[in-house]
Parts: structure tokens; C-alpha cells; sequence
């Protein structure tokens, strides 16, 4: 029901069972009853888009809404968080009991305290969190999660970093810490520079999501894994200058883009490309999801060394024609999804012997064009 702005109250039928993702995600619902059969509501049924402090659960025993909090009946999960809750104080204390948190809050700025359960074992998702953090405690006896307020970090017990509060300009992340989650450097807000640690290991999906514009990155000496899908394709434009240690034995980057150590992988564009692309000679592979939302860049030319072409590849991109190369053998699922502009795929080979066409072009096989 998203963009039905206008809608205030809904009846839900009295078989329903489940309710989805966005399912209510409408803006202004005020009220809602939950009916008896329901089993299942995803913890953002609404997306944090509405205005509803009231929910009548009497009639459940699934769920149960109370404080402001609409819980499963066991308090594991929390589904829903009334905007009177919110709004009223600079701490959010998640209640005791609930495992794993992911309610969107990122608007509620006036939050500058986060209390974390000793139940809790799981935070984080899509803006999962506001940006006006400044200071996490973690009550005793939560076994899974760590707050370090001298380094202003939140990290779990197997080293990965969940959030980074730090308000500084420079920041240096500790020593020890092996992973990022998603969005977990959405909270430095005034960050010009990251620099992470020769403990690191893995850049996991969308762990610069949500960065402060301009940053600059600086990668160790021990990255090997950092996610196609690492960046939003909307952050990619707040990127400042990304940098990876001369010791990195995975890694390089030249001109914001990460290639494999032996030049052979474009891995990922780090920045908003704009108009043509040419890629390196020598290069045989791109990555999954290498050039995912640059809607900026309109041709590509792929060198005749290229024999893989990654999944999503080109997602979003706004190419309008693109040719490949003889010494391409694979094409990935949905390289060209959302690519609405692409309607020339030159493909120099003899038909069907790449398999997947259109690979998700929007123009579907009449933009395929063999040779």
C-alpha cells in the first residue's frame, strides 16, 4: 500500500496470517487492529513511514503491543516502534529480550544514546539506525556484542565492526577488528578520513553505505574480500579518494577503481563515472556487481583480453550500447538489469553460443545482436 498517503485507518481481514515487507508502508495510518490469525509480521511490515501509536493486538497471541513496542509475544522480535516512542527522549533503550534488531529509525536524529539488551545479538540493517549516535552501552551480561566508547565502536564477539560513532574527522579504526557490517559507517558523521586496520579482512555488503560525503578510505594491508554490493549506488558519489596499502597481496586500486593485484579483475568502480569507460587492456574479468549504479556512464569499451563478465554488472547503468568482444564466454545472471537506455547488445560471436540473453536487458532479444 505504499503511496496511498491518505490512508489513516485499515480493517485487516480476519484470515489474514502474514504480513510482509512495506506491506502497510502508506505514511499515515493512525490505528491498527491485528487480527487473530495472524502468525507472521515482518519487522518492517510499515518501513518506519508511519504515524501509528496505537495497535490493538488484543486478539492475538502472537503479538503484543506495549510502550510503545509491537513485539512478538515471546519479545525475541520487535515488528513495529510508535513515533510518540521515538520522538520522546535523546536515549533508545531496546527492551530486554529482543535478539536481533532491524526497525528502520534513521530519521529520529534526536536519539544520541543507544541502550543494547543483554539479549541482543544481532543489529543492523537498511537505515537500520540514525545518524546522531553518539554514545552505545551494552548491558552486562550480553555475551555477543562490545561497546568501546574510548574508540566510539560497537563490535560483536567474532570482530566485526557493526557501528562507528566516532563524531571526529579522522578516524583510525582499532586494531583486532576483522569485518564491517552494513551501514556501519553511517553514524561518522563528520568523518574526512576512515582509515581501517591490517586486521581486516572482509568488506561485507553495503558497509560503506551511508558514509559522510567527501570521505576518504584507506584499506590495509590484509583485505581480500570486499562485496560487490559494498556501496549503495547512491553513496557512490560521496566517495572521496579510496586507497589500499602497497603490501596488500589481494588488492590495488588506481583512480578509485578496485582491480585484482595481478591487473587480470576489475573488481569495482569506486566513483561516478560519467559519459565512456575504457577498460584496461589485459583485463579477463569484471566483477560481479562492478559497475552496479553508475547511471552516469553511457558507453563502455571492453578490451579483447575480456573473457567474464559478472552478474548485475552493469546494473542501472545507462549504457545505450555496448559491444563484446570474441574472447567473451560467459555473461552473467542480469548484467544488464534496469539498464532502460541499452538497446544494442553487438555480441562478436556466433548466436546463442553465450548462454542467459538478454541477461536482463530491459529491451529483451531484439537488442542482441550476434556477429
Amino acid at each position: 500500500m505504499t503511496g496511498c498517503s491518505s490512508l489513516k485507518e485499515i480493517t485487516l481481514p480476519e484470515k489474514l496470517e502474514q504480513i510482509y515487507e512495506g506491506a502497510l508502508a502508506c505514511g499515515n495510518l493512525t490505528y491498527l487492529k491485528i487480527p487473530t490469525a495472524v502468525k507472521y509480521i515482518h519487522p518492517n511490515f510499515c518501513l518506519g513511514r508511519n504515524n501509528l501509536n496505537e495497535i490493538d493486538t488484543s486478539e492475538n497471541e502472537n503479538y503484543k503491543f506495549e510502550n510503545g513496542f509491537l513485539l512478538t509475544s515471546d519479545n525475541k522480535t520487535i515488528c513495529y516502534i510508535s513515533p510518540n516512542k521515538l520522538r520522546a527522549s535523546s536515549v533508545f533503550t531496546i527492551p530486554e529480550g529482543v535478539e536481533r534488531y532491524s526497525y528502520t529509525t534513521n530519521s529520529y536524529t534526536n536519539i544520541k544514546k543507544l541502550i543494547l539488551p543483554a539479549s541482543l545479538k544481532i543489529i543492523g540493517g537498511w537505515l537500520c539506525l540514525p545518524s546522531s549516535i553518539e554514545e552505545v552501552e551494552v548491558v552486562e551480561g550480553n555475551q555477543t556484542l562490545i561497546a568501546d566508547n574510548e574508540n566510539k565502536i560497537l563490535y560483536n564477539n567474532d570482530n566485526n565492526l557493526i557501528l562507528c560513532y566516532s563524531k571526529q574527522e579522522n578516524i583510525t579504526i582499532k586494531e583486532g577488528i576483522l569485518g564491517v557490517a552494513s551501514e556501519a559507517l553511517g553514524t561518522a558523521t563528520n568523518a574526512k578520513e576512515i582509515t581501517f586496520p591490517n586486521s581486516l579482512k572482509v568488506m561485507g555488503g553495503r558497509s560503506l553505505s551511508r558514509i559522510n560525503k567527501g570521505v576518504n578510505i584507506i584499506f590495509g594491508k590484509n583485505v581480500n574480500n570486499i562485496a560487490g554490493d559494498v556501496i549503495d549506488y547512491n553513496d557512490l558519489a560521496k566517495l572521496g579518494n579510496v586507497s589500499i596499502s602497497s603490501e596488500n597481496e589481494r588488492y590495488t586500486i588506481r583512480n578509485n577503481i578496485l582491480y585484482s593485484k595481478d591487473n587480470k579483475i576489475l573488481e569495482r568502480a569506486f566513483c561516478d563515472i560519467t559519459g565512456e569507460f575504457v577498460v584496461e587492456p589485459n583485463i579477463e574479468k569484471i566483477s560481479n556487481s562492478a559497475f552496479y549504479g553508475l547511471n552516469k556512464m553511457t558507453s563502455i569499451v571492453l578490451p579483447a583480453s575480456l573473457k567474464e563478465i559478472g552478474s548485475l554488472a552493469f546494473w542501472t547503468c545507462r549504457l545505450t550500447k555496448i559491444e563484446i568482444p570474441s574472447s567473451v564466454n560467459t555473461i552473467g545472471k542480469g548484467c544488464f538489469n534496469d539498464c532502460s537506455n541499452l538497446s544494442e547488445i553487438i555480441i562478436n560471436k556466433k548466436e546463442n553460443s553465450i548462454q542467459g540473453a538478454p541477461w536482463g536487458c530491459p529491451y529483451g532479444l531484439r537488442a542482441v545482436k550476434w556477429k
